[in-house]
């Protein structure tokens, strides 16, 4: 039985800003927000590109891509949770990261054979497995909860968007300039953001003060609180990772279509939803995501299933859009991540998990969804409908009106001072 930890916060006052403490944080959340995106840019760029690598190295290996790097990442980012030094120094996690993905991307666009390839993409995953949870926590130490909350949304937003076009650019550019210089690009901009962040983490960016004494254990009775979250993120990771290659790997069976159109095809399916989920956190429709819950859920699965039918292109992709809306409004997106934190407990190995978890999806849904695939078209249809099924059933648990109600006060409510406070955190 795991004991009750309760800590008090103070209210404290921060010191004054000094004027360009704005900007420097400002751009020090930009160049995190874009190394985010590009590593969600790398992993997912390969999608369309499964068919074609299959050929090119004639190895059917190459489906393995997506599982090679974000498996690794997921056990690097467990990892991090039990070492306390490293989620001490998150600014030197992501220098370290940033770095990795350079190199890695070099190495990969001279990669001869398919082994090469995929030994080069799990070290690389393995090397920056770090960087998302040191960079959530980076970002939510600079300001005052509410802030820190703002910023960690805005970062999952930058992860998103890089997840939505990674797929489609790679698939355009790869028919324009090829895959090896497609990747050379890469390690150019990630070598630019990691030079752009030695420079910015060495400049004073005031953070907020705090007087709380944080547990650095992680109590077993915390954990037991989001199991269901962990469960939703990992499942949330595995279908949007499933999909992607049930997209890739079923339009091009079945509509003979090219690498640069089944680009197209995934963009239709990432869009409109992300268009979607931003607009529920500007206007606020996220307090009223209960009751969208289950409509969402039954547009995509009639989505799913008029899917079977093999109905002509141009309805397969107005369908993959309308999946999409309702996927976005039955899974609000990488909701899990943005609730894992606790004030005072252990939140920066709570969000180290959380990204694990999520990962883990990310890697294992490839890896069910080829061999389900493989099995039968209509098998692995079959399997997006029962997770989007599991999915809302856990969304259900873990979007209490109660918490979302919490959190909407938490953006938009401030004392006299200008901060938010909290009196007990259990």
């Amino acid at each position: 039985m795991g004991m009750q930890h309760t800590c008090r916060i103070k209210r404290t006052y921060a010191a004054p800003a000094s004027k360009t403490a704005g900007p420097l944080a400002l751009l020090f959340n930009t160049i995190v927000g874009a190394s985010c995106f590009l590593l969600m840019f790398q992993l997912y760029l390969i999608a369309p590109l499964l068919p074609g690598y299959v050929t090119a190295f004639r190895s059917p290996l190459m489906e393995m891509a997506i599982p090679a790097f974000a498996i690794p990442f997921a056990i690097s980012a467990m990892g991090m949770a039990f070492f306390r030094a490293l989620i001490k120094q998150p600014n030197r996690c992501l220098s370290f990261s940033l770095y990795a993905m350079a190199v890695g991307a070099l190495l990969l666009s001279g990669a001869g054979s398919a082994e090469s390839f995929l030994l080069v993409r799990a070290l690389t995953g393995l090397a920056t497995g770090i960087m998302l949870p040191a960079a959530i926590v980076a970002v939510t130490r600079q300001s005052n909860k509410a802030m820190a909350l703002r910023s960690m949304i805005t970062l999952i937003f930058f992860m998103a968007t890089g997840m939505v076009f990674g797929p489609c650019i790679g698939g355009w550019l790869n028919k324009i300039i090829g895959w090896p210089y497609l990747y050379r690009f890469i390690a150019f901009v990630s070598a630019g953001l990691w030079f752009m962040h030695l420079w910015c983490s060495k400049a004073h960016i005031p953070t907020a003060h705090k007087s709380t004494a944080v547990h650095e254990q992680l109590p077993l009775h915390i954990v037991r609180q989001v199991q269901y979250t962990y469960a939703f993120t990992f499942l949330s990771g595995m279908f949007h990772s499933g999909v992607f290659v049930w997209v890739s790997v079923y339009f091009h069976s079945v509509y003979q279509i090219s690498e640069a159109e089944t680009a197209n095809a995934l963009l239709v399916f990432g869009l409109p939803g992300l268009i979607i989920t931003i607009l529920m956190f500007v206007y606020h429709w996220d307090t009223k995501v209960i009751r969208l819950l289950y409509w969402g859920l039954i547009v995509t699965i009639a989505g799913l299933f008029i899917m079977l039918l093999h109905v002509p292109l141009w309805m397969a992709e107005c369908l993959l859009a309308l999946m999409s809306v309702g996927y976005c409004f039955s899974q609000p997106l990488f909701i899990g991540v943005l609730k894992l934190p606790v004030s005072g407990i252990a939140a920066g190995r709570l969000i180290a998990l959380g990204c694990a978890a999520l990962f883990a999806g990310y890697g294992i849904g490839p890896l069910l969804m080829g061999w389900l695939l493989n099995t039968g078209q209509h098998i692995a249809t079959g399997s997006l409908i029962v997770m989007a099924i599991v999915l809302a059933v856990l969304s259900a648990k873990v979007w209490q009106p109660a918490e979302i109600q919490q959190r909407r006060r938490l953006f938009y409510a401030r004392n006299s001072t200008g901060q938010v406070t909290t009196s007990t955190v259990a």
